[in-house]
């Protein structure tokens, strides 16, 4: 699994990202585990993979920035849970225009995707 963490406008504003392993969609209990990122800071060129701990990483504080982390199956499969989401906490006070879009990579169950909704 993969997301992409888009920011734009605020230049100032930073955030600890984690990623955590969930028993359910609510959820009850969840468990921080590590993860790769890359991070784009200036232009259109990414970092190396960078390892983050299960405590995560601090976005850097600038405008037009994005953030790819990746999630490994195993990470999650050892958490002994099947679901996962990404968490966002605000370090410094500052707006931040921004989205986040959740990839599904490498599925259990692949299979060609219609073109179409309506077929």
């Amino acid at each position: 699994m993969s997301f992409l963490i888009q920011c734009g406008a605020g230049a100032v504003g930073t955030s600890t990202i984690t990623v955590e392993a969930c028993d359910d969609t609510t959820p009850t209990n969840t468990e921080a585990i590590p993860f790769t990122y890359h991070e784009c800071i200036f232009g259109d060129t990414f970092s190396e993979v960078r390892q983050a701990e299960a405590s995560g990483f601090t976005t850097a504080a600038a405008a037009n920035k994005v953030y790819k982390i990746e999630v490994d199956a195993q990470a999650l499969a050892k958490s002994g849970y099947s679901y996962v989401r990404l968490k966002s906490v605000e370090v410094t006070d500052d707006p931040v225009v921004g989205g986040v879009i959740a990839i599904l990579t490498g599925g259990r169950y692949v299979q060609e995707v219609s073109d179409s909704v309506l077929v």
